[in-house]
C-alpha cells in the first residue's frame, strides 16, 4: 500500500474506533450509569460491573416480590379464601385478575351514581328477603323508582370504553405532550407573525407559557410523565385553565365546551391559524378524555368488586414491569459488553494500522508536545477533538528530519485565495523563524477565523515537505 492508502487506512480505524466509543457511551448513559459530562470509555468495564449489579439488585426483588404472601384484604370474601396468604407468584397474580374479573361478573348488587363538579358518589344496592333492591348500608333506604341503575359490569364496561376513547385518540394524534410541543411552536410562530392582533394573544402566550412550566417540572420529576403528574399538580391546573380560556376567547364565552369543532370550521380563518386552532382543540379533547377515564376509574373503583379487581390489576401491571424491567437491564448488560468487545477490536485496529505507518504515532490531545530523537514520529490532529479539549494553539517542540504531522486525509495546502469548497491548512512565518500552520476547522474556516494554529519551533519552511494533508520534516539544520 502506497503512504497515502496507509494514512486513509488508519484515519478511517481511528473513526470506526471513535464510533465504537460512541456506542459504549450511549448505551451507559441512557441505562443512568454514567452522567455524558462524565463518561469515560476507560471505565466502560466498570460500567458493566455496574450494569451487572442491576440485574442482580432487580432480580432479588422480583425474587422477593414472588415470594411475598398476597395480603387478606380484599373486598369480596372468596379472593381472600383463595388467595390470602398465598405466595404472589406470577401465574398466581393472573389467576387473581381472572379471579376478580369472574367476581364483577357474578356480582349481584346494583349501583346508582351521582357527579358534581368532577367528584363521584357511587350507592349500593341488594335485594332484601322480598326480592327488592334497598341500600347495602341502609336496608331501610330503598332503591329510587326512577333510579338510573348500573351493573357492576356495566361501570366497568364505561371504563373501558373511556380507556378505549382516550386510546384512539393518542394513536391519532400522538402523545399530549406531543400535542402540547406543537401547539407551543405553533402559538409561537402565529404570535410573532400577527403581533398587532389583540384578541386572544394573551391567553395564547399563557397557554404557552403554562406548557413551557409543566415541561420544566417533567424534566425536574426525571421523566415523569404527564399523567404521572397529573394528580393535585397545579401547573398542569394552570395549563388547562389556559387552552380553556384561550378556546373561549378565540371562539366566545358561550361556545358549547363539547362541541367546538363546529365553530372552528366557521371561524379558524379570522384570527387564529389553523395550527393554533386544531392544537387547541386537540389539547382540549385529550383533558376531557383523561379526565374521562379518570372518572370512570374512580367511579368503578367505588363498588367492592371493582376496587377488588383493579387492585389486582395493579399487582400484576407492576409485576410485569418488574418483569420488563428486569429484562431490560440484562439487555443492557448484553449489549455492553458487545460494544465494547467491538470497541476493543477497533482499538487493535488502530494499533495495526499505526504500526503498518513506519512511525511512532502521536495523538495530539495537549498544547504543547515534545518529540523524541529514538525514533520517527507522525503527530495526528483532529479538528473536532481539539475543539472538545478547547485547544486553539498548539506548539511542538523538538521535530527531526523524518517526523512528520498529518491533518487528515481531506487536507490540502491552501493557496493565496483559499477555497471555501475545500479544508486547507496554511503556512507562514513568524517573528522568531518558527513555521506557524494555520488548520481551518471548517472549508470556510479562514474566512471565519475558526482555525487552530500549530508552531514548529527551530523548524523553517525550507525544512518542510507537503503531500496532501502531511506535512514531513526532511531537514533540520
Amino acid at each position: 500500500m502506497s503512504n497515502t492508502e496507509l494514512l486513509a487506512a488508519y484515519e478511517a480505524a481511528v473513526e470506526a474506533r471513535d464510533e465504537a466509543a460512541d456506542a459504549v457511551e450511549e448505551i451507559a448513559v441512557n441505562a443512568e450509569l454514567v452522567a455524558e459530562a462524565d463518561f469515560d470509555i476507560e471505565d466502560a468495564e466498570d460500567y458493566i460491573e455496574d450494569a451487572k449489579d442491576v440485574v442482580v439488585d432487580l432480580r432479588g426483588e422480583l425474587e422477593g416480590a414472588r415470594a411475598t404472601e398476597i395480603a387478606d384484604g380484599f373486598n369480596t370474601a372468596s379472593l381472600n379464601e383463595t388467595f390470602g396468604g398465598r405466595n404472589a407468584t406470577d401465574a398466581r397474580l393472573q389467576q387473581l385478575v381472572d379471579a376478580a374479573q369472574a367476581a364483577v361478573r357474578n356480582d349481584a348488587q346494583r349501583y346508582t351514581v351521582e357527579v358534581d363538579d368532577g367528584d363521584a358518589t357511587v350507592t349500593a344496592y341488594e335485594r332484601n328477603d322480598d326480592g327488592d333492591f334497598v341500600q347495602v348500608d341502609d336496608a331501610d333506604a330503598a332503591l329510587p323508582a326512577d333510579a338510573e341503575v348500573f351493573s357492576a359490569r356495566q361501570l366497568q364496561s364505561q371504563l373501558n370504553a373511556a380507556n378505549s376513547t382516550l386510546a384512539g385518540d393518542i394513536t391519532r394524534n400522538g402523545e399530549t405532550l406531543t400535542i402540547a410541543s406543537n401547539l407551543s411552536d405553533a402559538i409561537g410562530a402565529f404570535l410573532a407573525q400577527n403581533s398587532d392582533i389583540a384578541t386572544g394573544t394573551g391567553s395564547l402566550q399563557a397557554v404557552r407559557d403554562a406548557y413551557l412550566a409543566v415541561v420544566e417540572d417533567i424534566r425536574d420529576n426525571e421523566g415523569a410523565n404527564v399523567g404521572d403528574l397529573l394528580d393535585g399538580n397545579s401547573l398542569l391546573a394552570t395549563w388547562y385553565d389556559a387552552v380553556n380560556l384561550a378556546l373561549n376567547e378565540a371562539f366566545g364565552d358561550d361556545a358549547d365546551f363539547e362541541d367546538r369543532s363546529t365553530i372552528v370550521r366557521a371561524n379558524a380563518d379570522e384570527d387564529l391559524s389553523a395550527g393554533v386552532v386544531n392544537g387547541l382543540l386537540a389539547l382540549n379533547t385529550r383533558f376531557a378524555n383523561e379526565e374521562r377515564v379518570e372518572l370512570r376509574e374512580d367511579i368503578f373503583r367505588l363498588t367492592d368488586v371493582g376496587s377488588d379487581y383493579l387492585d389486582a390489576v395493579d399487582r400484576l401491571e407492576a409485576r410485569e414491569e418488574a418483569i420488563q424491567e428486569l429484562a431490560d437491564a440484562q439487555a443492557v448488560v448484553e449489549a455492553l459488553e458487545t460494544a465494547f468487545a467491538e470497541y476493543q477490536d477497533a482499538v487493535a485496529a488502530v494499533a495495526e494500522a499505526a504500526e503498518a505507518l513506519g512511525f511512532e504515532v502521536i495523538t495530539v490531545d495537549d498544547g504543547i508536545l515534545f518529540g523524541e530523537a529514538d525514533e520517527a514520529e507522525l503527530f495526528v490532529f483532529n479538528a473536532s477533538d481539539l475543539d472538545d479539549l478547547s485547544i486553539t494553539d498548539v506548539t511542538v517542540n523538538d521535530l527531526e528530519a523524518g517526523d512528520a504531522l498529518f491533518f487528515g486525509t481531506d487536507y490540502a495546502l491552501g493557496g493565496e485565495t483559499g477555497d471555501n469548497n475545500a479544508l486547507e491548512f496554511f503556512v507562514t512565518t513568524n517573528v522568531a523563524g518558527d513555521v506557524v500552520i494555520e488548520v481551518e476547522n471548517t472549508a470556510f474556516g479562514s474566512v471565519q477565523d475558526d482555525v487552530y494554529t500549530v508552531t514548529l519551533t527551530g523548524i523553517s519552511e525550507d525544512q518542510l515537505n507537503i503531500n496532501g494533508g502531511v506535512v514531513s520534516i526532511v531537514e533540520v539544520a
